[in-house]
């Protein structure tokens, strides 16, 4: 391939060529934070791409933390401050990006209907069917965070633990609703608090009674903006005072228009 160019007949995939290079661009100072990219009838003619394969790609980039999408304006390069927002990126690919190895230890699998915090956020009835996903989620074989992740069962009727990955990029909950899912994962709102720690995660993380730990509940939506994942995650690291606050791509993008 040569430089700033997708090669239509080589490999990687097309999405990772075109990801691959807008990362560089974006890298470099081509593409600023704050600043568009290539709206995706550009980067189609450019490349000579389909439109799936243009939005995978900036799906993927999204993922990363390094643009943020809002709908009927375009594509943004993020600000870097916008990385610290966990639950809007994927575990998975920023700890790779960082250069460590991410892992994922299945503790349950299950459907049927879910808790009331899980159906409210979801927007469903009580008494919806919803996966629910439990897992122990590790950063060089070290625990992080206990995920306790809800997605519509309409989205996964089929899933079986053999489709979460322990480890590499498929141990992705991104990966597994794209493969089932056909609209991108692209706005979410987070909200994190210090609780005690319960019994469960006082004996995965080796804690003492009554151990503040930070709970992060996360609410995901696609394109449309429909509800598609709603996580509760408890990471067991100690806090001495409650931390509160609440963060979503599209608030984010209005501050700093209004600064």
């Amino acid at each position: 391939m040569t430089e700033g160019a997708v090669d239509t007949a080589g490999r990687p995939p097309l999405y990772q060529q075109l990801q691959a290079l807008l990362c560089d661009r974006i890298d470099s100072g081509v593409y600023e934070p704050g600043g568009t990219l290539p709206s995706e009838s550009e980067l189609i003619r450019e490349h000579s791409l389909s439109r799936i394969t243009v939005r995978r790609a900036i799906a993927e980039l999204q993922r990363e933390g390094l643009v943020v999408t809002r709908q009927g304006a375009g594509t943004f390069v993020a600000d870097a401050s916008r990385s610290s927002v966990q639950c809007l990126l994927s575990f998975t690919s920023d700890t790779l990006r960082r250069g460590r190895i991410p892992g994922s230890e299945l503790i349950s699998l299950s459907t049927g209907a879910g808790p009331e915090p899980a159906t409210r956020q979801l927007g469903l009835s009580h008494d919806a069917a919803l996966v629910n996903i439990k897992r122990l989620r590790t950063v060089d074989d070290e625990p992080v965070y206990l995920s306790d992740a809800y997605i519509p069962a309409a989205i996964l009727p089929d899933i079986a633990p053999t489709d979460l990955a322990p480890s590499g990029l498929d141990q992705s909950l991104y990966r597994l609703i794209e493969r089932h899912y056909p609209v991108p994962l692209e706005d979410g709102e987070e909200v994190a608090t210090a609780v005690f720690a319960n019994e469960e995660v006082r004996e995965i993380f080796e804690l003492p009674r009554h151990s503040p730990v930070i709970l992060k509940t996360c609410l995901l939506r696609d394109r449309n903006g429909s509800p598609i994942i709603y996580e509760e995650a408890t990471w067991g690291i100690p806090q001495r005072a409650t931390v509160v606050w609440r963060r979503s791509v599209a608030s984010m993008s209005a501050n700093k228009d209004s600064a």
